[in-house]
């Protein structure tokens, strides 16, 4: 188990509980800017096993006419950055090129996704000082940026024997930062998220949305506002969803708007295609809440890897 100090992962766990003052007006985050060198615009496709019956997406963009993860008309809006609770949510920028979405959960913890972190190059997982997370970036600049100085992943996202194959609901990490910046950008809740929950929110008319970087928009954090999530898989790992996210939006929150509130309710890992159509695989947030206390730290990675097959990010 990890030990990430007095901002460890149990603080993570416990402010998840937490609803957040301050992050859901739109009030302006922290003046300070930080100029920033742009990292290359698309994070080559990590894969991992889908599982459960989900088929795996290999259209071309020329064959669909669109980016891959845009269902149908694009509905991707730009939203400022500047103001929370957009500001919590920035780029993840890897020194050996490309970038994910992070989203702050803590004052220095970031949520992301795992295979991010994962350089197939090398074939070895990426060390702190090649990540850098910039929150509320929009255009070369970041509200604040900050270095990751330690990381820690799902247990389930390596296998020690080279032949398990890793469960999509096991795709997700949390970043520690060399400084509390989450206190001037603002934080956001997980919020539980099961098949009981989705029904009161629809029954009480709750909005969905989608926020996050995306390959094609890469400089500018656009917001999918409106869409659904149509099911779950794995039991209630998995929140499928037909929100417009491609490369660039892994690591990205599905946010349920909850009277003056934005909660995290699902973090996007995947695209894949259920039953004919295409659909967003997010991890739900009951899932990630509940395996807080098993995340492997980066130090006991060093022989370990993910299994390369599945689903397109």
């Amino acid at each position: 188990m990890l030990g990430l100090g007095r901002h460890g992962i149990g603080f993570v766990a416990a402010c998840a509980a937490v609803a957040l003052a301050g992050v859901l007006g739109a009030q302006p985050a922290s003046a300070q800017t930080a100029t920033t060198q742009p990292a290359a615009d698309r994070l080559a496709d990590d894969a991992f096993a889908p599982g459960d019956n989900l088929e795996i997406k290999n259209t071309t963009r020329a064959e669909r006419g669109l980016l891959l993860g845009i269902k149908g008309t694009d509905d991707r809006v730009r939203v400022d950055s500047a103001f929370r609770p957009w500001s919590a949510i920035g780029r993840v920028n890897r020194t050996t090129g490309g970038f994910c979405t992070g989203v702050m959960i803590a004052p220095n913890k970031v949520l992301t996704a795992a295979h991010c972190l994962w350089n197939k190059r090398t074939e070895r997982w990426m060390q702190p000082h090649s990540l850098h997370f910039l929150a509320g970036y929009q255009r070369g600049q970041a509200l604040r940026g900050a270095r990751v100085v330690d990381y820690a992943v799902h247990d389930g996202t390596v296998g020690e024997d080279g032949k398990r194959r890793m469960q999509l609901p096991a795709d997700w990490a949390v970043l520690t930062l060399d400084e509390d910046i989450g206190r001037l950008v603002g934080v956001m809740e997980l919020a539980p998220f099961d098949r009981l929950r989705l029904a009161s929110y629809r029954r009480s008319g709750s909005a969905f949305l989608h926020a996050g970087y995306s390959q094609d928009k890469s400089h500018v954090l656009t917001m999918h506002a409106g869409c659904q999530v149509t099911g779950f898989r794995l039991g209630e790992s998995l929140a499928l969803h037909d929100c417009d996210a491609t490369h660039g939006d892994s690591g990205s929150p599905i946010l349920v708007k909850d009277g003056d509130r934005y909660r995290i309710v699902g973090l996007h890992v995947a695209t894949v295609v259920h039953e004919g159509e295409v659909r967003g695989v997010a991890i739900s947030a009951s899932s990630i809440l509940a395996d807080m206390s098993e995340l492997r730290g980066r130090e006991d990675l060093a022989e370990l890897r993910p299994v390369s097959d599945g689903a397109r990010r």
